[in-house]
Formats: structure tokens, sequence, C-alpha cells
């Protein structure tokens, strides 16, 4: 067994796996002792998909990372900037503004499961820092973006199982309403793929709505007047996508460059 090699043995033969399941003496393996092992290209190291295991916002608040497929993902809602009462819209004005449910600091900090904090709610623009770029950083950190509307479907398409993953999560922007089958299950808290996507509700025209049932997540495809969103609510197992109106305040996922 290539990966359990004791103190004084020698073993040899094909390995595929992590680094740090093979170890030397009383170290790990690293990849400048593959390279030594293994001068004529015969091992290939693969970089991990997320550069850090955390990252951190421009508050200095620490996210944990995820990585799904070939993508890394904030493993929580972003939870950056300075809270204004939903009566205000977020404006352009050098400061990132957010809205807590119920106009409450500690809605944005606390949780309403128990895993992640529900993070802000943010206008599109707001979320954007007034961009219309798709993959534009905005409100996330250094080497981050919000994802586009085909980030999201090719994160939605690796943890589908279904067989019809093509056709279910199609590239294209004529598709809208529940899709898949239990992807949504799969992204909500205690879900199976780790992202816990919050169901921290949303803000519309002074008031909030939904904290509990429903998590609404902005893409940074525009479309129209409108931008692509996704909702993971708690009466589906699907996913919703579609496109709404750029005023409303939804939670924001990053996804690293």
């Amino acid at each position: 067994n290539a990966s359990a090699v004791d103190l004084g043995r020698v073993s040899t033969g094909y390995y595929e796996g992590a680094l740090d399941d093979i170890r030397l003496y009383d170290r790990t393996l690293t990849a400048s002792d593959v390279a030594r092992l293994y001068p004529f290209g015969k091992a290939t190291i693969v970089p991990p998909v997320c550069s850090s295991d955390t990252v951190e916002d421009a508050d200095a608040n620490t996210y944990n990372t995820i990585a799904i497929g070939t993508q890394c993902w904030m493993a929580s809602n972003l939870n950056v900037g300075t809270r204004i009462n939903i009566a205000s819209n977020q404006t352009d004005n050098a400061v990132i503004e957010k809205w807590c449910y119920s106009d409450t600091d500690a809605n944005c900090d606390t949780t309403n499961n128990p895993n992640q904090p529900d993070g802000g709610l943010y206008q599109w623009d707001e979320a954007m820092q007034y961009s219309t770029t798709e993959g534009a950083q905005g409100i996330c950190p250094t080497g981050w973006h919000i994802p586009t509307h085909d980030e999201y479907t090719t994160m939605e398409r690796a943890i589908c199982t279904s067989g019809s993953c093509a056709t279910d999560f199609p590239y294209d922007t004529t598709t809208t309403g529940y899709r898949g089958t239990n992807e949504g299950t799969k992204l909500k808290p205690n879900g199976s793929t780790g992202l816990e996507f919050n169901l921290a509700g949303f803000g519309s025209s002074g008031s909030f709505f939904n904290r509990g049932s429903s998590g609404l997540f902005w893409s940074s495809s525009e479309s129209g007047t409108g931008a692509w969103h996704r909702l993971v609510g708690s009466g589906s197992a699907q996913v919703y996508r579609r496109t709404l109106a750029q005023s409303l305040g939804f939670s924001v996922r990053c996804v690293e460059d």
C-alpha cells in the first residue's frame, strides 16, 4: 500500500490520491518530493481547486471555501458592509451597504439554520458595485467575483446525478422555472454539497419576506432591467432560475476567479 509506508519500509508502485495521504518518515509527501522522485514527468501534480481553505472580505470576515467540481465557492453567504434600513435604497457612495432582515443587525450575523450566518441582502447594483460586466468582482474579495448565470449552471450540473443534467440545466437564457430533481435539497442547509444556501429571505419595496422559507442569490448576468438569480426554498427539492428586478435585495455568494 503506497499510501501507508512505515518507518524502515519502502513501497513502490502506482498511487493516485492526495499528497497528504503519503508519508515520508515523519512528514507528508510534498510536491517537491514528487518532482525529485519522478524527474522525468511520471507524476502529475494536480493543483487544488480552491487556492485556500478560507477567504476574507473587505471587513475581515472569514469564510470557508468549498470545491464543487472545477469551481471554488464560498461556503456561506456574504456579510460585508454597513447596514442601512430597507426604507433607503443602497447607493453608489463608496460604502458597501446591506440590508439585514427586519432592519436588525443580528439577523445578518446570526442564522435561521444551525450552520452558517444568513449574511446581508444586497440590491443588484450594490452587489456588483455599479458594474454591469458579467463576472465582476463587485463586493466579493479580491480574486473572487459574483457568479455568472452560466457559472451557476456549471455548479448545478456538477451536483446533478439525474442522468439528464444537460437537459435539466441548460446553458441558455430562455429556460426558466424549477429545474432538476433534488439539487435544491443538496444546496440547502445540511445538504450534501456543504454549500449551505441559507433561506435568508429577501427585501422588496421597503419590506422583508420569507426568511426561513426561501433563499435567493444574485448572479452577475444582467437581462434588460433585471438580472438572473437562483432560488432554493423549503417547499421544493429543485432549483429555481429566472430574472428579477435589480431593486430587490438578495443574498450573495462568491466564486473564485
